[in-house]
């Protein structure tokens, strides 16, 4: 580097991953035009009709990480030949897009003279996956890479991570119902009390019901509204800005969150004070003026509801990425054709290098 010459001991301090980067073996390959999922940084690109003297891209985050920077002297030694280029660009690439990429491309013409591995992609049906093997019998020189094979990998650790998310969504979800009937049994004397009054007063039971299913309705939906739309968001945040997927607002999960919140509340809430509309009224104690009304226990169900709600949000929050991740464009979810990657080492005017 700019003339001196440099080993993983060099980049100590800069971490293990430079070290690491150091000491390994660079894959090279050469290039007139970028493809899109190479967006430029810093620098200039070179022409698609590049002539002169060998010109280096490199990728942003492993500059970096080797202190690299526009205008920097890099020399490699290819099989004893040395090859010397100054950095003139720095792009970002888009390693999600599955296509062959390198850390550092040099321009047309700088591997002139040097060994070339060829890589390519192919369809092959799944009838005819007999015939690479004998094409490997027959061309041993030649490495065939089934994608297939890694992306059944991917949709198994994809479904075993979903199964967990749900397995957590579903127990907080069974802790929050069991938090709202233990907060309404907290307050069950006072319910009671409540409704002797309204009994006393001239009160059916319907009213008295359609007021209990008016309050947990009106709880169920609040609580619906706020956990799917807040689901709806950090799930977004997340699948874009950390994951970089493609994501879009999803109507359906919000009316699900809405509906599901509103009868889960409803249902449980109508159940958990069926003895309120049940009791007679004489049954019913009325408050001593002479001191406050206190719930045993509101206080900290409060509490525990709160509590439970954050854990059910980051769960629907997850689950919603998840769930985003398996439908992105490189095919979990879907079948995905048959595809093989194909080296052939030989002489060439290009270099390319391993497929990251």
């Amino acid at each position: 580097v700019n003339g001196k010459p440099v080993t993983g001991a060099d980049y100590a301090e800069a971490g293990e991953r430079a070290r690491r980067l150091a000491e390994r073996e660079f894959n090279l390959s050469s290039t007139a035009i970028f493809g899109e999922d190479n967006k430029l940084t810093a620098g200039k690109l070179w022409a698609a009709d590049h002539v002169g003297g060998p010109e280096l891209s490199v990728e942003t985050e492993f500059a970096e990480t080797l202190g690299w920077k526009i205008g920097d002297s890099i020399r490699f030694d290819i099989a004893g030949s040395p090859l010397e280029a100054r950095i003139t660009s720095l792009r970002k690439v888009e390693w999600e897009s599955f296509k062959p990429n390198f850390f550092v491309v040099v321009s047309p013409g700088g591997l002139d003279g040097h060994s070339a591995s060829y890589i390519s992609a192919l369809h092959v049906p799944q009838a005819k996956l007999m015939a690479m093997d004998s094409l490997v019998r027959e061309f041993p020189n030649l490495s065939v890479i089934d994608i297939d094979a890694v992306l059944n990998q991917v949709r198994s650790t994809v479904d075993q991570v979903s199964r967990v998310v749900e397995s957590v969504f579903y127990f907080s979800l069974l802790a929050g119902l069991l938090v709202l009937i233990a907060a309404v049994q907290a307050s069950q004397d006072e319910r009671l009390q409540e409704a002797g009054v309204m009994r006393v007063l001239g009160a059916s039971k319907k009213q008295l019901r359609l007021a209990q299913a008016t309050e947990f309705g009106s709880l169920g939906l609040l609580a619906g509204t706020v956990a799917a739309t807040a689901a709806s968001i950090i799930a977004g945040v997340i699948t874009v800005q950390i994951f970089h997927l493609p994501w879009h607002f999803e109507t359906s999960l919000l009316l699900y969150g809405v509906l599901g919140g509103t009868l889960l509340a409803l249902v449980t809430g109508l159940w958990a004070t069926r003895r309120v509309t049940e009791a007679p009224p004489n049954e019913a104690r009325l408050p001593n003026a002479a001191s406050p009304r206190t719930v045993p226990g509101a206080s900290s169900a409060t509490e525990v509801v709160s509590r439970a709600t954050g854990i059910l949000l980051i769960c629907s929050a997850v689950r919603m990425v998840v769930d985003s991740t398996e439908e992105t464009s490189i095919g979990l979810t879907a079948p995905a054709p048959t595809t093989v990657t194909v080296s052939r080492v030989g002489p060439s005017k290009a270099a390319t290098g391993v497929w990251r």
